[in-house]
């Protein structure tokens, strides 16, 4: 009998995880470093891989400096006293330091190498603006003003034909989405765990006028991310090759996490898997203005256009085109867990930071101090 049991018990599961994004997110719990193991992927090939220059420092004392320790957790980092000590508490896995075009200061944590795979979490939807920067050059796309109803018909919400391209870019859609991350129940918890995306965002309704107040929702990026395949033809995974990983002739390749093997919908909100070098080419591109060894990889105008936004007041984050920028004009790409890619064009400057968390620490203004002592 208890054999039995087990069997239905076992068998139950193994149907819940199948068919309800409910019973994946229970199993599954909270999102963690090893997400990207959890769903299907499609390879990123690299093509004549070229690794980046190295001329290592070693950390100077004022690298670690308590002011970016979170207040509500000081208590755990009382026996911080040196940037390692830092980097070992906040569970970076990896920390890279460019200047110029050379890697300068490379961590990786035990158990992690340069080849070790790092989830991007939100990080990739910086990416995703990149890939629509290059469609519209290229003359797939007009323009960030227009429809997406252009380049995806299938809505069941007329009005979606009043939403852009720059409202998805700029998070101001006015659409009706949960981002709620410990709501079982919100609509990004469907979208992250569940099946066939295609489905789900014919459904989508706008319930504010776009254009409107600033919204944080990942599936905005999901619709840029149809739009980029539908209107190259090109699917997503491959176009990430031809325009990215192969031009920039990243180390490794990377993958691209989707829906389901039946579908095939690439989750460009969140499902870049690739290594810190790599992300870090993807910073040193961004900081030469979309010039990678004498190659234009990204239109240098679409750069311009991500960085021409009104600076925030000191201590403020903007957020334009899919990309957040500081006071100090500061480019990040920025994903849960504390994922980071860091542009500073005042230092010359890219730091990546990678982890299994956040860290308690304000890495945002940590990376804005630590590049300008560096």
């Amino acid at each position: 009998m208890n054999i039995l049991k087990k069997g239905i018990i076992l068998s139950s599961l193994a149907f819940t995880l199948n068919s309800c994004y409910f019973g994946r997110m229970v199993v599954y719990n909270v999102a963690d470093v090893n997400d990207y193991k959890k769903f299907p992927q499609l390879l990123i090939h690299t093509k004549d891989p070229q690794p980046l220059k190295t001329n290592y420092i070693s950390p100077s004392d004022n690298w670690f400096s308590p002011d970016f320790i979170l207040k509500k957790n000081k208590n755990k980092f009382k026996n911080t006293h040196t940037f390692i000590d830092m980097l070992q508490v906040s569970k970076t896995n990896a920390f890279l330091i460019l200047k110029h075009d050379t890697i300068i200061y490379e961590y990786y944590a035990p158990g992690y190498d340069a080849s070790s795979i790092h989830t991007s979490f939100s990080a990739n939807k910086s990416v995703i603006a990149l890939l629509l920067g290059i469609a519209i050059d290229e003359g797939y796309i007009n323009s960030v003003d227009d429809p997406i109803t252009k380049y995806i018909s299938d809505f069941e919400d007329t009005n979606m034909s009043k939403v852009t391209l720059r409202h998805l870019l700029d998070m101001r859609s006015g659409l009706k989405f949960d981002e709620n991350y410990y709501n079982p129940f919100a609509e990004i918890g469907k979208y992250y765990y569940g099946k066939n995306l295609k489905k789900k965002i014919r459904k989508l309704k706008l319930i504010k006028e776009p254009g409107g107040e600033y919204n944080y929702q990942s599936v905005n990026t999901l619709l840029l991310g149809l739009a980029i395949e539908n209107a190259t033809g090109t699917p997503l995974y491959q176009y990430y090759e031809n325009k990215l990983w192969q031009p920039l002739h990243m180390e490794y390749d990377a993958t691209l996490n989707v829906d389901d093997t039946n579908n095939l919908t690439a989750k460009a909100f969140c499902g870049l898997n690739a290594r810190a070098r790599d992300y870090a080419k993807i910073g040193l591109v961004c900081l030469n203005k979309g010039n990678y060894m004498g190659n234009q990889v990204i239109p240098e105008k679409w750069i311009n256009e991500i960085i021409n936004v009104e600076q925030p007041t000191d201590g403020e984050i903007s957020y334009h085109h899919h990309w957040r920028v500081d006071a100090d004009g500061n480019l990040m790409a920025v994903g849960l867990l504390g994922q980071y890619i860091f542009i500073s064009y005042k230092n010359d400057l890219v730091i990546v930071r990678l982890g299994a968390k956040e860290g308690d620490i304000n890495w945002k203004g940590y990376m804005r101090y630590l590049s300008n002592i560096i």
